[in-house]
């Protein structure tokens, strides 16, 4: 490598690039930038509680104190991820038309068992317990073995909820499809 220090002493980077550029020798020359989301998402339940011990939507991305998890906001710093990801939830059931889920939903492209896995009408997943195509909650007698009907959709929101909308919480993957 030829010594450079000749060229641009003390010049601002794009300058320097330009200089370069201009050499006989040299055939494409340009700053090598990195870009960077840095962005918090603006959902209202995200930074609802900052500082707080009860922040809990913070707590399962990032930790709370010396507790690590997720990182997520380091994580979205690189991706906030795919729709071509399918993130199936095998719980409680999920509401598929709760506000903060109902865009992220999985829908089968078949739904009447062309694709040929035996769930007639799994248009958007499949309920195991009780063997339908309904993949929302039970809430006929409000208990589920645990207690607590809603826990799918909770966990369907931590997985993939719809981010940065302004509207509840957020997804560890802003864009990813969740099969119920």
């Amino acid at each position: 490598m030829a010594n450079t220090s000749w060229c641009c002493p003390g010049s601002a980077v794009p300058t320097a690039a330009q200089q370069f550029a201009a050499l006989q020798e040299i055939d494409f020359a340009e700053p090598n930038v990195l870009h960077y989301i840095n962005d918090l998402p603006n959902d209202s339940l995200y930074t609802a509680f900052d500082g707080q011990s009860t922040e809990l939507q913070r707590w399962y991305f990032n930790g709370i104190d010396t507790d690590s998890n997720l990182n997520a906001e380091a994580a979205w710093n690189i991706t906030t991820g795919s729709s071509n990801i399918i993130i199936a939830v095998i719980d409680t059931g999920v509401a598929i038309n709760h506000p903060d889920l109902a865009a992220n939903i999985w829908t089968n492209p078949g739904g009447n068992d062309t694709n040929g896995d035996g769930y007639i009408g799994d248009i958007h997943g499949w309920d195991f317990y009780n063997s339908t195509n309904n993949p929302n909650p039970d809430l006929g007698d409000g208990v589920s073995g645990d207690g607590n009907v809603f826990h799918g959709t909770f966990v369907a929101g931590i997985a993939a909820a719809v981010s940065d909308n302004g509207v509840g919480v957020v997804g560890a993957s802003w864009h990813s499809q969740i099969m119920p």
